[in-house]
């Protein structure tokens, strides 16, 4: 298979344990600098469709993949919008029955919240607000090209909650690739030791739905048990400290 990454969308860490993995797999790929020029070897891109061609980077290069019908290119869709996910596993999300609306419109009724996009659109980052700094967030962000064009898209706004341990599962195909803890509290933590009770409670939530035949989903650990947090586009995900090598030779492997 042959993967394209966009470059500066990973850090600089991540983007490093991407492409020493794949040379070291001795698996063909190519750094973009846009998605708004053509990808430099996709001039060949006929030649490499028989072996499938997968992205790595933000929505604009899923949108890339899609419009060249690239295979598997991105396994983004509609299932990774939070609508999807929230009726899928119900009460076991963390943030089940939170506000939606949009961005330009919604008013959040908790002094403190956390908000991300509704879609895995990766316009802004999930992150804890005041009310007053939201304000003027939200003011600044609208006021700038780039957040004028998510203006009427959906946002997710949950009352905070406290959260020990935050986990990352990397999924193809009903199956746990890797993982990695990211988070001790609100502390980045990084370490592929996560505890049976995890990784068996993120079996089950997969065991129950997926969105895709490739993904990742974050498992939270707060006082009431284990949570789902989100789920998010594998093409698009950090790897904290899951095994890189394996999640790439899972995907890789796939049969189209």
């Amino acid at each position: 298979m042959y993967w394209v990454i966009e470059r500066n969308f990973y850090s600089q860490h991540n983007h490093t344990l991407l492409t020493e993995s794949l040379e070291r797999l001795g698996i063909p790929y190519e750094v973009v600098n846009t998605v708004d020029c053509e990808i430099s070897t996709v001039n060949n891109i006929e030649n490499l469709r028989d072996n499938g061609i997968i992205v790595c980077g933000g929505t604009k290069l899923s949108a890339y993949a899609l419009h060249n019908r690239l295979v598997p290119g991105s396994f983004i869709n509609h299932n990774f919008d939070y609508d999807r996910w929230s009726q899928a596993y119900g009460e076991f999300l963390l943030n089940y029955g939170a506000l939606v609306g949009k961005l330009r419109e919604i008013q959040p009724y908790y002094s403190q919240f956390f908000i991300r996009p509704s879609e895995d659109t990766k316009a802004f980052n999930g992150q804890v607000m005041n009310l007053d700094y939201f304000n003027e967030w939200r003011y600044n962000f609208l006021g700038t090209d780039y957040g004028f064009n998510f203006a009427n898209d959906n946002v997710v706004i949950a009352e905070c909650k406290e959260i020990y341990a935050e986990y990352r599962f990397f999924v193809v195909d009903g199956e746990i690739i890797s993982y990695s803890q990211y988070k001790s509290g609100g502390t980045v933590y990084a370490s592929d030791n996560v505890e049976y009770d995890c990784i068996s409670f993120a079996k089950d939530m997969i065991d129950m739905w997926e969105p895709s035949r490739a993904f990742v989903i974050d498992i939270a650990l707060t006082a009431n048990g284990y949570s789902v947090i989100e789920i998010n586009n594998i093409n698009s995900s950090g790897f904290y400290a899951a095994n890189v090598p394996k999640i790439i030779d899972a995907l890789d492997n796939m049969k189209f």
